[in-house]
């Protein structure tokens, strides 16, 4: 049962890396539904950096919380307010940005997934 949960969660990791290209963007119930609450692809979902978008266009990153998304600014966005969600991808943020990313996962103790390379997700 082990090696199963493994092998899943190392299938997670391709899936959710191979996400980092593609821009996708769910609804966010459906991305909280399918994602954020698996009970396995989760775990992986909840260590990583997404971006919410509340108003049309305007996006902000965070990571998942049980509120909505804990922004780089340190407040919560409300679930209820965000529309749509993507992975968070550095080539779409400015060098502050990534900066606030790195001490957001730092400042919570936020270690990212990697895949079997090493390379964060």
């Amino acid at each position: 049962m082990a090696r199963g949960i493994e092998e899943t969660l190392s299938a997670e990791r391709r899936r959710l890396y191979a996400l980092r290209d593609e821009n996708r963007l769910w609804p966010h119930a459906e991305w909280a539904r399918y994602c954020l609450d698996h009970p396995l692809t989760g775990i992986l979902v909840r260590s990583l950096v997404w971006e919410y978008e509340a108003d049309e266009g305007t996006w902000t990153a965070g990571l998942p919380h049980r509120a909505g998304s804990l922004t780089l600014d340190g407040r919560t966005a409300d679930a209820a307010a965000i529309t749509r969600v993507r992975l968070w991808h550095p080539d779409r943020s400015t060098p502050g940005q990534v900066a606030a990313v790195r001490a957001l996962l730092t400042g919570h103790h936020v270690h990212q997934p990697c895949d079997r390379t090493g390379e964060v997700l």
